[in-house]
């Protein structure tokens, strides 16, 4: 018998489950054993602050993102990409997720090449080229009651709005020559707990690596690989007392970009070359030692994308992963469509997550962006 489609709608068990994993890391503890009660609620609090997926064109493709150097918001995933940016850019998107949680984050990134002059639209050939993003990302929920007895002055179960945010600041450098291309970052974070009344400081360091080869026709060819650290840091004290730990987590993936030699007459409009069709795949692998966790991760995570532009105008995307806080593996997909005349770039794009949560089953979780930029 097929499963019953539900929505986002709370009920009592959402409310319990919520007040389960969101408001008993903020609760006082008795002091002599406060250590060991309050590092599993924590860890698993940060834990899910942290590692929640973003930039729409990633969640399309199941989350990937450790070798990605297309599109513009990989940073998140490792700091290093931020060294392809060529272009100011200003983006803004909202992710729903559970139980009426809302995820926004707004941010911008550019990049520097020594050499380059201000009004020059020169390709980077050789040398280096540095890359930069800042970005302020919210969780927002508010609070919700439900009654539990139907009647006047029956019991009522209360889950307490969230509102918690961090900022981001992410420094990049590659260097090219010839074929290849390598690059490294690194991110810092500062993250504020209304809730739990505290916060912390992270770290994140990453490295790409990229080679890039143009056939006599046109075609063209990039495989990379990519290396990242999310999460760096000491821990952090609790304002009852007691400590947590932060969950260091290690993404290792690899992926192929590849066009046809087929260009478009769009690009003798624009001066520069339009590729009517470009495929790109990747497959991540992410690794931590935080233990086994019954309600929001797996240890060891994988994912699987792909993306198809047609004219640099329509992108569609498909991807899987176990990632994606779902119950097992989620199935995602996306579009974008915007267009990058050279100078100008603007577009929009949308992702969804279809997958069973440990509240509703085939439920449909939706991210939304939009971002224009100005390349000098």
């Amino acid at each position: 018998m097929p499963r019953k489609r539900k929505t986002r709608d709370i009920s009592a068990v959402t409310v319990a489950a919520a007040i389960i994993l969101v408001i008993l890391p903020g609760l006082p503890l008795p002091v002599g054993d406060c250590h060991a009660q309050t590092k599993p609620f924590s860890t698993i609090h940060i834990s899910v602050h942290t590692d929640f997926l973003r930039n729409v064109r990633n969640i399309g493709m199941g989350g990937v993102g450790v070798s990605e150097i297309s599109g513009y918001g990989a940073g998140y995933y490792n700091p290093a990409s931020l060294a392809w940016t060529d272009a100011i850019i200003v983006g803004s998107s909202l992710q729903e997720y559970l139980i009426d949680i809302d995820l926004y984050d707004i941010g911008i990134s550019g990049f520097y090449q020594p050499g380059k002059g201000f009004g020059e639209n020169t390709p980077w050939e050789r040398g280096l080229r540095f890359g930069w993003a800042l970005s302020y990302w919210g969780l927002h929920m508010p609070e919700r009651e439900e009654r539990t007895i139907y009647l006047p002055g029956g019991s009522a179960v209360s889950a307490a709005g969230i509102h918690e945010y961090y900022l981001t600041g992410s420094l990049a450098v590659a260097w090219k020559k010839g074929i290849f291309e390598v690059g490294m970052g690194g991110a810092i974070k500062y993250l504020e707990y209304k809730n739990s009344g505290f916060s912390l400081w992270a770290f994140d360091l990453g490295v790409i690596a990229v080679a890039e080869f143009e056939g006599e026709t046109g075609s063209w060819l990039r495989p990379r690989v990519g290396f990242s650290v999310v999460d760096l840091g000491n821990g952090f004290d609790l304002p009852e007392g007691g400590t947590g730990d932060l969950i260091q987590r290690y993404r290792v993936g690899g992926g192929l970009d590849f066009s046809p030699p087929w260009e478009s007459r769009l690009g003798w409009k624009f001066d520069r070359k339009v590729r009517m069709l470009r495929v790109s795949i990747s497959y991540d692998l992410a690794f931590d030692d935080a233990g086994g966790d019954d309600y929001l991760e797996e240890d060891d995570m994988w994912a699987f994308g792909a993306e198809i532009s047609l004219l640099e105008l329509l992108r569609a995307r498909i991807g899987t992963s176990n990632n994606m806080f779902v119950v097992g593996e989620a199935v995602t997909a996306g579009l974008g469509l915007g267009w990058d005349s050279g100078q100008w770039i603007a577009s929009f794009d949308y992702s969804m997550v279809v997958g069973d949560t440990w509240f509703d089953d085939s439920v449909t979780l939706n991210t939304y962006r939009l971002l224009v930029g100005w390349r000098h």
